[in-house]
């Protein structure tokens, strides 16, 4: 007797269905991991001769399966295949960027300096803990480019003496943990740092140290970028430690915004009313620093000049103490003014006579300052003038000198 068909049998197919896809996207099936299994091993035949793998499983993040490719000659040899969800054709290759590109040797060879570094330096310098040491051999500098040491090309496989390129090629990356810590702390840590790594044979190119309160302290208390080798070995050491520490040390940039200010106002308090050869729109006063400051805060470079203020000019601790006199001291040697005149008419002498007013006027202020950036509207004519950087003298600015700034 012919059986009757059972509709009810047509539901096992969407059911089967429904589970073997869920199951396949995140662990794959037997059938497909077969098939990937042969597409690997003809692709590395083809591709990479000596090279082989040992196993491959589905990664449901790629959703298709991936293995790691190893050589047994040469080490840096090491990358990752991956297939599609059913296994029949090679989907990624990652040879080029970990290989090729050199990643893989400079990952080891960062790894082996920074097992170096660690061994000699020990957990504690100037009795305080290191929290972390990394050794950087070679980098890529640009994402995606080549791998390379400073000194050279990087070679995937070749064996290279870390004593011996460490003196070109090796930075150090320090981070110490010592609560109200100094710059003079910091220079102690580098000294004792390169005398400790020297009595093991190693020079260095460059050393990064940053000193926080504990390990999660953020910004760090003293943050010392690429100190290069040869900075140890120099008379000024000790300032150049200094100047990069209060560069980064946001007291300092609180004692020269208080100071800065503080000069604004004295300038703006003078009457200029008094003047007699111009009418004044504007003004206002400026210190000049001798190196940049990035100051976070304001999120720019503050004033910079050859002439300005040094680092062992302002007293960042006792700054607020500072008395008008003293402050216009500082004026005197770098102070700039910058004032906006309206005169009546564009001339030459006129214009130096309005030089000369407020030279005599900030004089008999106390408030000599080292340099005026003045720009000069007129009454009956729309041009402006600009006169920057006049230096402040002694002697009168005459009609030439006016010439040879700009031209009326």
């Amino acid at each position: 007797m012919k059986k009757k068909f059972d509709p009810l049998k047509l539901l096992l197919v969407p059911a089967f269905l429904a589970l073997f896809i869920p199951v396949h996207i995140f662990v794959g099936n037997p059938f497909s991991k077969a098939i990937a299994g042969v597409t690997l091993k003809r692709y590395i035949e083809a591709n990479y001769p000596g090279c082989y793998f040992t196993e491959h499983s589905y990664d449901f993040t790629c959703n298709g399966y991936s293995t790691t490719v190893y050589s047994d000659i040469n080490k840096d040899i090491k990358f990752v295949l991956k297939t599609d969800t059913f296994g029949f054709t090679i989907r990624d290759d990652s040879y080029r960027d970990m290989v090729k590109l050199g990643s893989n040797t400079a990952h080891r060879l960062n790894e082996e300096y920074t097992e170096i570094l660690t061994s000699v330096l020990g957990e504690e310098i100037c009795g305080y803990k290191i929290y972390r040491i990394t050794g950087i051999m070679a980098d890529n500098y640009v994402y995606g480019q080549q791998y390379s040491l400073k000194s050279g090309p990087l070679v995937p496989g070749t064996e290279y003496d870390i004593y011996k390129i460490s003196p070109t090629d090796g930075d150090i990356l320090l981070r110490v943990i010592a609560p109200g810590a100094t710059a003079q702390t910091a220079e102690n840590i580098l000294l004792e740092t390169k005398q400790k790594l020297a009595d093991s044979g190693i020079i260095f190119d460059t050393v990064s140290l940053s000193i926080g309160e504990d390990a999660d302290s953020w910004p760090y208390i003293i943050n010392l970028e690429r100190l290069p080798y040869t900075a140890f070995s120099q008379p000024d050491f000790s300032r150049q430690i200094m100047e990069i520490h209060l560069k980064d040390n946001p007291q300092w940039s609180l004692a020269f915004r208080y100071i800065n200010d503080r000069y604004d106002k004295l300038i703006k308090a003078v009457d200029w009313r008094q003047a007699d050869s111009f009418e004044i729109r504007s003004i206002s006063g400026k210190l000049n620093m001798d190196f940049n400051l990035q100051d976070k805060a304001w999120g720019n470079i503050m004033y910079t000049s050859p002439d300005g203020l040094g680092v062992d000019d302002i007293d960042v601790i006792n700054y607020e103490s500072y008395s008008d006199s003293e402050i216009a001291r500082l004026g005197k040697r770098t102070g700039v003014i910058n004032i906006s005149v309206m005169l009546t008419r564009p001339d030459k002498q006129a214009v130096a006579d309005a030089i000369n007013e407020i030279n005599i006027i900030l004089k008999n202020s106390g408030l000599e300052n080292r340099t005026t950036n003045m720009t000069v509207t007129y009454k009956e004519s729309s041009a402006v003038h600009s006169f920057p950087n006049l230096y402040y003298r002694e002697e009168a600015f005459t009609r030439k000198d006016i010439q040879r700034y700009n031209k009326i």
